[in-house]
């Protein structure tokens, strides 16, 4: 069952890409709007799902204002890497967050370790430098921007990933609607804040031009955050982790390929094909 979760959340994770990066070239300068109606309609979904009332306490606030923090950044950094560099490569190093939990994991929770885990991230250091650059449809140029962007990217990703985590042990795995719906609410304020003091068009036509991308890749946002709940309650996070990044990486570079049309250099081919074995090793 929790191969299953993980499956699906990759395909729902995707599709929000693709959604975030066809709206990032079309329309790059609505990026506070666009993911504030996303984060809107993520929110929305989890006050649908709840079974039962919703339950706030002062003590979650202590966990959604950071996560909230990690997930703004994240969401801004990942628009603009993937608007401006190569979608398979964007989301197989922002993947690799999965190394701040799996670190945490291993310093805070006493989960297991072992030298392979040292030596998969090695491999995973080397697979991220033979990534380097955009694809072969731009001769593998380097960009600066995209690479500040990639970076606060996973380093978002992996901190909500891991403030996240914290709240499940705290509160038993009871309050993760009311977890969410309090980061989404921040994030959605947050942005659309920014997107007023930034905007120089008018509001009707630029949520006119963004609404429906934001809307769709909320809902896959929010269905991918709720199937990973799902799966943190029946696998551990050090397990779980490296194989949801396995399948997005072969995934991620299928529908690169045959949808977006993206060729890869060798090197970075031989790159993912490293960090694919490197996360096999850290399932081990």
């Amino acid at each position: 069952m929790g191969v299953l979760f993980i499956f699906l959340s990759v395909c729902t994770n995707l599709l929000e890409g693709v959604l975030v990066k066809k709206n990032g070239e079309k329309n790059g300068n609505n990026v506070f709007w666009f993911n504030g109606f996303m984060a809107l309609a993520s929110m929305l979904f989890f006050v649908i799902t709840k079974n039962g009332s919703l339950h706030f306490s002062k003590e979650l606030w202590l966990y959604a204002v950071p996560s909230a923090v990690c997930y703004c950044g994240a969401l801004v950094c990942t628009y603009f890497a993937l608007a401006d560099g190569p979608f398979a490569i964007s989301m197989m190093i922002i993947s690799y967050s999965i190394v701040l939990p799996i670190i945490y994991g291993i310093v805070y929770l006493n989960e297991p370790t072992s030298v392979i885990i040292y030596i998969a991230l090695a491999i995973m250091a080397a697979s991220l430098y033979l990534s380097r650059g955009n694809t072969a449809n731009d001769n593998g140029k380097f960009s600066v921007k995209w690479l500040i962007c990639i970076t606060l990217a996973t380093v978002g990703s992996g901190g909500f990933a891991i403030v996240k985590k914290m709240q499940q042990l705290i509160f038993n795995g009871k309050r993760d609607n009311e977890f969410m719906i309090i980061s989404l609410a921040i994030t959605v304020v947050v942005l659309f804040a920014l997107g007023l003091f930034a905007t120089k068009n008018s509001i009707k036509s630029i949520t006119k031009s963004t609404v429906l991308f934001s809307l769709a890749a909320g809902l896959s946002n929010g269905v991918t955050n709720m199937l990973t709940l799902l799966i943190n309650t029946v696998m551990v996070l050090s397990l779980s982790s490296p194989i949801s990044t396995g399948m997005r990486i072969v995934l991620s570079f299928m529908v690169s390929s045959l949808f977006l049309k993206e060729k890869f250099l060798k090197r970075q081919i031989i790159g993912a094909a490293l960090g694919a074995a490197s996360l096999i090793m850290l399932s081990i």
